[in-house]
């Protein structure tokens, strides 16, 4: 069974994210029973399938301001990003989270398109 690894920052260099990876890798081996190892564990390790992620669209596109970070625990109703007119600086769409849960990926970049999923998050 294939496994993807996801971190806080994929693009740029995060070395606070990297440790991060680096611990989880060796605490999801050890957990498996593949390596021994004893360190710090930081959270136990959580197998989520993609038809767990429940994600959240925008409806319009514009320029993209997350209320919210990766990790973060949040509440249904929770405003999680808003969605900014790019040439009027209007707002014109707040994201909410449909669920309790994680936010398990969020979107990066200053602007994005309608119907993308910006944000995805894990019960």
């Amino acid at each position: 069974m294939p496994f993807s690894l996801y971190t806080t920052a994929t693009e740029r260099i995060n070395p606070n994210g990297a440790g991060q990876a680096v611990l989880a890798v060796l605490n999801f081996l050890s957990a498996q029973g593949i390596v021994q190892y004893h360190g710090p564990s930081l959270i136990k390790p959580k197998i989520v399938s993609d038809t767990e992620l429940i994600p959240v669209r925008t409806s319009e596109s514009g320029i993209f301001e997350p209320l919210v970070k990766a990790g973060e625990t949040v509440a249904m109703g929770q405003p999680l990003a808003n969605i900014i007119h790019p040439y009027e600086s209007e707002l014109i769409e707040t994201l909410y989270a449909p669920v309790d849960g994680k936010v398990f990926f969020i979107h990066n970049e200053p602007l994005t398109y309608a119907n993308t999923a910006v944000i995805k998050l894990v019960q």
